[in-house]
């Protein structure tokens, strides 16, 4: 059951996202990826903490699950020709396919987020513990999610509330219909209709502009036409 594993114990900078990524590409073995994120990631002290956060870079970029790798390699052809912010779109979609807590996580904080403008930690953590369990483990995760996309300047603070930071865009069709791709496959086989796929709270940080028959061209992607304007998308 996908809601076993937490996993996210970690806090992530995107210059080791990047790096991880970048060694995916030139290595393409995930032993060599970490050893030499081992010599590269210099900032952390004590073998343990830098080996559980190389077991979350890793985890996320290059040693991904049998039914996400066909994605995995799209996005790191897409990582090739992404430049600066961009990267983050696809971070944030190898994320969700790697770890379903940033994804919940994330769908809380833009959430809460769009009804009341703001959101803080306590409040995701118990909606969290709701579906996950009140495990003693989620306060650290929740906690290391926030730190992680705080630092990306996805969310910026003031005591202890977070809002989201101006919105990120890119001209790139490809990479707003992979991180959708994403976004399905994490809801697989479950369809979603297409205004609330656009519009769902995890991608709050992006604006997607991303039209129904861009979605349609997916060889990946059906649609169920529904009637009244109702179109529903899933994976095939």
């Amino acid at each position: 059951m996908r809601l076993n594993r937490i996993g996210f114990s970690r806090y992530l900078t995107l210059d080791w996202l990047n790096e991880t990524a970048r060694l995916t590409i030139e290595l393409d073995n995930p032993d060599e990826v970490k050893k030499v994120l081992n010599h590269t990631i210099y900032e952390i002290e004590g073998k343990e903490a830098k080996r559980k956060t190389i077991d979350v870079l890793t985890r996320t970029w290059t040693r991904v699950d049998e039914e996400h790798s066909n994605l995995q390699r799209q996005a790191l052809e897409l990582f090739k020709k992404a430049y600066g912010r961009e990267r983050i779109i696809l971070h944030w979609g190898m994320l969700i396919l790697a770890y379903p807590i940033f994804h919940d996580v994330t769908e809380q904080i833009g959430r809460l987020s769009n009804l009341q403008g703001y959101t803080t930690v306590n409040q995701v953590t118990r909606s969290i513990k709701k579906n996950w369990g009140d495990r003693t483990t989620l306060n650290r995760t929740v906690g290391r999610i926030f730190q992680s996309i705080h630092n990306w300047n996805i969310l910026q603070q003031n005591e202890k509330q977070y809002t989201p930071t101006p919105i990120q865009t890119t001209n790139k069709t490809e990479l707003e219909t992979w991180l959708l791709t994403t976004l399905l496959t994490h809801h697989k086989p479950k369809p979603i209709n297409y205004q609330d796929l656009i519009t769902h709270p995890t991608l709050f940080p992006f604006q997607t502009k991303t039209t129904l028959r861009q979605l349609q061209n997916n060889q990946n992607i059906q649609t169920i036409n529904q009637g009244s304007n109702i179109n529903l998308i899933k994976i095939k």
